[in-house]
């Protein structure tokens, strides 16, 4: 891409601020800039995008399928294929007293996580030790071996960019600060009103679909610049701080976010404790509007026991995100209040935090606002394919007669826009195709899902008709997604039409969703080669 880096020479920065400041100043207003500025502003907007289209893409499509990860999940592992049982109540007592014998019976730092649509079963562990699940409508203890949310785990990764060790992270805050120009450079040209000479398909769409989605893409570039470019740009300030003690910015502003439970003195004399529906019970009517995902135990068993119960406020849920969660503090042998954590008294910090990032992760959101976001990360995606588009199309009329200067860049774009489709799918296909128990099966399958990606690149490159090798590559995510559905029957046991009879809804919905995309790239291919029909056919009859 050295061509188009090029472009920002010296000369072209100079010529862009001399222009800005000199009419900012003398005019008084960014709406009444001369069409110098507009020209290198848009310039500016053309460069810094063919940066970042690519990077953000990326980022687009797999947090758009992250943000169904908890029904993904479900469907990934075979043991939450169980049917809910109405009006049954969850036996807490006998599940967490069957759990613990199963671990040896721990009696601090004990985490429970309460079913809830993020995860079907109830959570049971220790620290790092290995988590107990166990079926909240059977209380049988689920064979989880294997099981280790593959899908989701590393598409986030390549949606974070922490597939890319060192760097990956920080060139995804590097996209998102580019987005963040963007955003706001393409609504000032759009507010000043000049009109385009280019006023064809890709240029309407990618100018109106961004106007529309102004407010969602303002806040996932501005919280994922924070993320990927702020933190990971902030050693600096940790060096000077600390004296050079500490390089992480992160492990300073960690124990101000999120204070460690106090460690608490073991002692010889025991007590019998309450129950834990009872101290559940109590806990619910103390702080009623307190969602409780999460208790912990400490030193249960002993007279100084605590249980601590975590979770959102129902009134409050912006500012009680993951980042300040509220507390109930409770005694284990009488259930006295000990403290309850009131969302007036937390940090500043965890308040800003908690209501920066919820619009960004969804931590307490159920499927109605995520299929929202389903379609808004659709239609963001499609805007950035129009505004690559417009480029492409634009220097495909200035250099006909040489490409070479637009042409990898081209291939690229389909590559990173089209091939990320079958790759992803292929990457679903493995995960069921390949035996659990396999050795390094998930190193096999993330490096599989790598071949299949840098094969879309050469094949782009080395087919020459752009139309067909995108018709292929949909054809082949048909197929990969049909599979994946397939096998995940037979691994199973649970087909499509099994989970829709048996009220298994995540799974049911998942393998739904994964037919309809792939039903969709097969309308796309069919679609395509009856527009080419009836060009050639038109073409025949006007020679």
């Amino acid at each position: 891409m050295d061509f188009v880096f090029k472009k920002l020479d010296a000369k072209f920065t100079k010529s862009f601020f001399i222009c800005l400041f000199t009419d900012v100043f003398t005019k008084g207003s960014l709406m009444n800039l001369s069409g110098k500025y507009l020209f290198y502003l848009r310039r500016a907007h053309t460069v810094i995008g063919l940066f970042g289209v690519f990077l953000f893409f990326i980022a687009t499509y797999f947090g758009t399928i992250t943000v169904f990860a908890p029904y993904i999940n479900s469907w990934q592992n075979p043991s939450r294929h169980f049917t809910q049982i109405d009006n049954k109540t969850l036996n807490i007592d006998s599940a967490i007293y069957k759990a613990l014998e199963k671990l040896g019976n721990p009696n601090d730092h004990i985490e429970i996580i309460l079913p809830s649509f993020k995860d079907k079963a109830l959570s049971i562990g220790q620290n790092l030790m290995q988590k107990i699940y166990i079926n909240p409508y059977t209380n049988e203890i689920l064979n989880t071996k294997n099981e280790t949310n593959l899908i989701t785990h590393f598409f986030n990764e390549v949606h974070e960019g922490e597939n890319i060790a060192f760097v990956g992270r920080l060139l995804m805050g590097i996209s998102s600060v580019c987005i963040l120009f963007l955003t706001i450079s393409g609504f000032y040209l759009r507010l000043a009103k000049r009109k385009s000479k280019n006023q064809k398909f890709w240029f309407k769409w990618h100018k109106n679909l961004s106007l529309v989605l102004f407010p969602y893409i303002f806040v996932f570039s501005i919280t994922g610049s924070f993320m990927g470019f702020m933190l990971n740009t902030a050693t600096p300030f940790a060096y000077i701080q600390t004296d050079g003690n500490q390089l992480n910015m992160r492990k300073l502003v960690g124990p101000i976010i999120f204070p460690k439970h106090k460690d608490m003195k073991k002692t010889e004399q025991t007590f019998d404790m309450l129950a834990y529906s009872k101290l559940l019970t109590k806990a619910t009517k103390i702080y009623p509007n307190l969602k409780i995902e999460k208790i912990m135990l400490y030193r249960w068993f002993e007279k100084n026991a605590q249980i601590v119960f975590s979770g959102h406020l129902t009134d409050n849920r912006i500012l009680t995100g993951n980042i300040n969660r509220m507390k109930l503090i409770l005694s284990g042998h009488d259930g006295s209040v000990i403290k309850k954590q009131e969302l007036s008294k937390t940090h500043v910090i965890n308040k800003f935090l908690s209501a920066f990032y919820i619009l960004h992760f969804l931590p307490d959101e159920g499927l109605v606002i995520r299929l929202i976001y389903l379609v808004l990360g659709i239609v963001f995606a499609l805007s950035l394919a129009f505004g690559f588009l417009i480029w492409v199309e634009k220097k495909a009329l200035n250099n006909k007669h040489d490409t070479k200067h637009y042409n990898f860049i081209s291939k690229l774009g389909i590559a990173t826009m089209i091939g990320t489709m079958p790759a992803s799918s292929f990457f679903i296909c493995l995960y069921w195709l390949l035996p659990f128990d396999i050795y390094e099966r998930d190193n096999l399958i993330i490096g599989s899902f790598y071949i299949f990606w840098a094969f879309t690149l050469y094949y782009s490159i080395y087919k020459k008709d752009a139309l067909s090798v995108i018709n292929l590559f949909m054809i082949l995510n048909f197929v990969f997604l049909v599979l994946a559905i397939l096998l995940h029957g037979f691994k199973t046991n649970f087909f499509i039409w099994d989970s829709f009879s048996q009220n298994l809804n995540d799974v049911f919905w998942v393998d739904f969703s994964f037919l309809i995309y792939g039903i969709f790239s097969l309308l796309f291919v069919l679609v395509s080669f009856k527009l080419k029909y009836h060009r050639s056919h038109k073409c025949s009859n006007e020679s």
